[in-house]
């Protein structure tokens, strides 16, 4: 065991003490990296954004981090990169910064530096050119007030048009190995009045916890951090999942998909949609890609609430949560799990360990949306999700749920009542639908929506996906996304 927490920066590695309370931006300001910005404090601005570095053969992968969102002891084992550190040794400015500049990219500068850092990730991630696409995908978490947004994507593509070796490029097999000795060192665990503890099997997570219950559990700390940041009084202890190599485990198998608690989103949205197109798009919608890359599927159930984005979705899939307490597991259904906002059926030493998605059968329609403010970066109003098996046009099983029109995500048994033996198509069918799910649900108003408006939006979500589940077709039901060409709703 060691109390000190251990990084790659810059091509060497740095030793640090990591109270249970420091962020990695509190401790990038405090040593004086100040080009990561201190802005929303919750993940949602980007301009705390710096890559993480992890090994990939010879070389580093990286992702971006929200900074302000994960505590300095996450960083154990990995490098980092502010923007600070990605100019040459010489002062020669990365090709990413360069392009910046010349595009004027960079207006009051605020945000400019955290942009950069999800342009650097997208540079050294790639090989040969870069498209406005995957800049303006990089870009998806960042918030700009001075509307830089077509002159950053610009540079991207100009960046990946005039190639040239990078600091990054040069230090990539040192950076490797010093990762790879890194990930063989020491477990972190430091006193038992104050602590910080990453323990590295999914039994010593949970028996940790039975005894240190007055301790903190962070996933990946996308939610825990920010709320720990706006306590008074800061936690003393923190267990981190992150390290347990079975949480962060996916099993992927033909029938059925088990997800590790600790899985990123980043990590678990190809499985997810590969399962369906609309889980993925799910998953994309859910921050930006430097809050999926540490944000755990685990840790958007645990939070639980009416706004818990992948709950619908789990309940309509049938998906079980597995619960640990000490070295006993407990299965509960998801459609069980979820019972207010908030709570879940959870004991007090508890902790989500994995989720077990069956996979629907061949043949099955599922359909999965969101409806929030704002298409990116933003909490949803209103979630729902639909599981049919459609036997010549007629609904032999429905499986429904909803986030947001409850005090907590559950399924729309009404409603499936009233669309058994139907055809998907027949539209006085709907209309006893729509007013089933006025049985099912009472919403209330808050400043997402008023309880009409998700109320009226469930109802023509479910519209939706009856007229893309009985005509095959999403062409008159979508602007973007489309699942497939045809067209025969009538």
């Amino acid at each position: 065991m060691r109390e000190t927490v251990r990084f790659v920066r810059n091509g060497r590695v740095v030793e640090t003490a990591a109270p249970p309370d420091l962020t990695l931006l509190g401790w990038l300001r405090g040593s004086g990296s100040t080009g990561a910005k201190d802005g929303c404090s919750e993940g949602a601005c980007g301009a705390c954004t710096i890559a993480i570095g992890r090994a990939s053969g010879d070389g580093v992968t990286y992702e971006t981090v929200a900074a302000c969102s994960v505590l300095l002891a996450q960083v154990d084992g990995v490098e980092i990169v502010a923007v600070e550190d990605i100019a040459a040794e010489d002062g020669t400015l990365h090709p990413v910064q360069r392009a910046m500049l010349a595009a004027r990219a960079a207006r009051c500068g605020f945000c400019a530096p955290g942009a950069t850092m999800s342009l650097f990730a997208l540079y050294q991630n790639t090989d040969g050119d870069l498209s406005a696409d995957a800049a303006g995908a990089a870009l998806q978490g960042h918030v700009c007030r001075c509307g830089s947004y077509r002159a950053m994507v610009a540079a991207a593509v100009t960046a990946g048009g005039n190639r040239s070796q990078t600091r990054h490029d040069r230090l990539g097999s040192t950076t490797a190995a010093l990762l790879a000795d890194l990930a063989a060192d020491e477990e972190l665990r430091s006193d038992a009045t104050a602590f910080v503890a990453a323990p590295r099997t999914v039994d010593a997570a949970a028996l940790l916890w039975a005894e240190h219950r007055d301790a903190v559990l962070v996933a990946g700390g996308s939610l825990a951090v920010p709320a720990l940041a706006r306590q008074a009084r800061r936690p003393q202890k923190v267990i981190l999942l992150g390290r347990a190599v079975e949480l962060a485990e996916i099993e992927d198998t033909a029938e059925t998909l088990s997800i590790g608690a600790a899985a990123t989103l980043s990590a678990v949205r190809f499985h997810l949609a590969a399962i369906d197109p609309d889980l993925g798009v799910l998953v994309d919608r859910i921050g930006g890609p430097q809050l999926r890359s540490v944000a755990t599927i685990g840790g958007n159930l645990a939070a639980g609430g009416r706004g818990a984005d992948l709950a619908a979705a789990l309940i309509a899939l049938d998906a079980a949560i597995v619960l640990r307490q000490g070295l006993a597991e407990r299965i509960v259904a998801a459609d069980a799990f979820f019972q207010d906002d908030g709570k879940q059926d959870r004991g007090p030493t508890e902790l989500v360990a994995r989720i077990v998605v069956p996979k629907p059968r061949p043949g099955a329609t599922f359909r999965a949306f969101k409806v929030a403010k704002r298409y990116d970066l933003a909490p949803a109003t209103v979630t729902a999700a639909f599981h049919f098996v459609i036997d010549h046009g007629q609904i032999a099983m429905a499986r429904i749920a909803y986030g947001g029109l409850g005090p907590a995500p559950r399924r729309a048994v009404a409603v499936e009542a009233s669309l058994a033996g139907v055809q998907a198509l027949d539209r006085s069918a709907w209309a006893r639908a729509f007013a089933a799910l006025r049985q099912d649900f009472a919403p209330l108003s808050d400043q997402r929506g008023s309880a009409r408006y998700r109320m009226e939006t469930g109802q023509a979500l479910l519209g939706k996906a009856l007229i893309e589940a009985g005509s095959n077709s999403d062409r008159r039901t979508r602007l973007a996304g489309f699942r497939d060409t045809a067209d025969v709703f009538g």
